[in-house]
């Protein structure tokens, strides 16, 4: 480990000034260089001599000097691995904090300046976590034995589900990842486990898939939700809804809620006319300021939902939104619907009977978009990954990967594993399947 340098006082005798005094100034040590820092006073040698000597002629002097030689040592100590410019940073208050919590105050600021209120209170709550756990943290604390403790104290007592600690842990290793960069920390430092480095780090919890399967809404199910008949008009309009995601390839409701008369476009396929819903994902847009551009057919049957909705004079496509939101008010405005509409999706579900009623929400609907274009209509993982806008096919392939209990049929039918399901008696039926 290399040692880091020690501040010392230092009479600079370069330059004599016009009263016959030399600069008193903080002399920092580093690999053959010598970098010199004024205290913000003169003296002669002489004085100086007696200075460092503690006389009490000049004890408002030497206050003075040992303030600026506690700044200087705690600038240094902020620091992994020296270099001028990043104590000069620290000690000439140029640059951020490696205290964790004041990092994480920056981020989730610039994130409400880039207009992501939900991201910037996921940070906030992150934050709160790591400080039930140790208060007062710099960066340089986080180490894969802090990350291990943390989750055992937060997962392993059923405080926070894997799920939640694994979304919390990914915006610390973000935070990390800007330190980094910055040069706060040095790469040595990085507790989390990478392709290179395995060994001794440490590695973000993965949900488990059987537990995200429930959600998982089969076309017959969806077939079943579309074509049954509620009481009230809650349940319908949830279902509707459901059936527009669906047709708009499982879009995320930010985006469906954010569609206005804009996003409807012409397009002329053998010499007639379509409507097409054109779109960018607002998740996407956030990191990439153009992001992939969304196509789906505007359907009738679309269109006959939005009919049924559509608050006349707005712009919008849904009347949830008009324009005139701050970003926090639209977070606020859009996660109140999606939770009414959810409510509502589990209790027609429950309704009907679905085994799995409890987990059925919008979000269900791309999945299962996912599973039937790849499983029932045979598209490529390719194809499927544009329609659903994902960045890479490895996303799809999460998703298509989480199959409801007929889609395991088919595939092991398919590939003729052992005797097929239909064949298999009470055995098929087995809830622990």
């Amino acid at each position: 480990m290399i040692a880091k340098p020690l501040p010392r006082p230092h009479l600079d005798i370069r330059r004599q000034k016009k009263n016959g005094k030399y600069p008193v100034k903080i002399l920092i040590p580093h690999s053959g260089e010598k970098y010199l820092y004024p205290v913000g006073y003169d003296m002669t040698e002489k004085e100086f001599l007696a200075l460092m000597s503690h006389a009490v002629k000049y004890r408002s002097e030497r206050e003075t000097l040992d303030k600026k030689l506690a700044e200087a040592k705690s600038a240094i100590d902020k620091i992994d691995l020296f270099s001028k410019e990043r104590f000069e940073d620290y000690f000439l208050n140029k640059a951020g904090t490696t205290d964790l919590r004041e990092c994480f105050e920056l981020r989730i600021n610039q994130l409400k300046e880039n207009n992501q209120p939900g991201t910037a209170s996921i940070y906030d709550l992150a934050i709160k976590s790591f400080e039930s756990v140790s208060k007062g943290m710099q960066l340089r604390d986080i180490t894969p034995n802090f990350l291990m403790r943390y989750e055992r104290e937060k997962v392993g007592k059923n405080e926070l589900s894997v799920t939640t600690a694994a979304i919390y842990l990914r915006a610390l290793r973000a935070i990390i990842n800007i330190a980094i960069d910055e040069g706060k920390l040095s790469e040595d430092h990085y507790p989390f486990t990478t392709v290179k480095k395995k060994n001794n780090r440490y590695s973000i919890p993965t949900p488990n898939q059987r537990k995200h399967s429930n959600n998982v809404l089969s076309q017959e199910q969806l077939e079943k939700l579309v074509s049954a008949t509620f009481k009230g008009r809650g349940k319908k309009r949830a279902v509707d809804m459901l059936e527009f995601i669906y047709g708009c390839g499982g879009a995320n409701m930010t985006d469906i809620l954010s569609l206005t008369k804009d996003n409807i476009i012409a397009v002329y396929h053998g010499g007639k006319k379509h409507e097409v819903l054109e779109f960018r994902r607002q998740k996407i847009r956030k990191t990439n300021r153009q992001g992939k551009v969304i196509q789906h057919l505007y359907t009738d049957k679309m269109k006959s939902i939005v009919a049924k909705y559509h608050k006349e004079g707005s712009e919008f496509l849904f009347p949830v939104l008009d324009g005139t939101e701050i970003p926090e008010k639209k977070k606020e405005k859009i996660t109140t619907f999606i939770k009414r509409i959810n409510t509502m999706i589990k209790k027609a579900a429950k309704d009907l009977n679905f085994p799995n009623w409890e987990h059925i929400t919008t979000y269900s609907a791309r999945h299962a978009f996912a599973t039937h274009l790849v499983f029932e209509e045979n598209l490529s993982t390719a194809i499927v990954a544009n329609a659903l806008g994902h960045e890479s096919e490895r996303t799809t392939e999460e998703y298509i990967g989480r199959l409801d209990f007929s889609m395991l049929q088919k595939v092991a039918n398919a590939a003729k594993i052992g005797r097929s399901f239909s064949n298999a008696g009470d055995w098929a039926g087995d809830d622990e399947l």
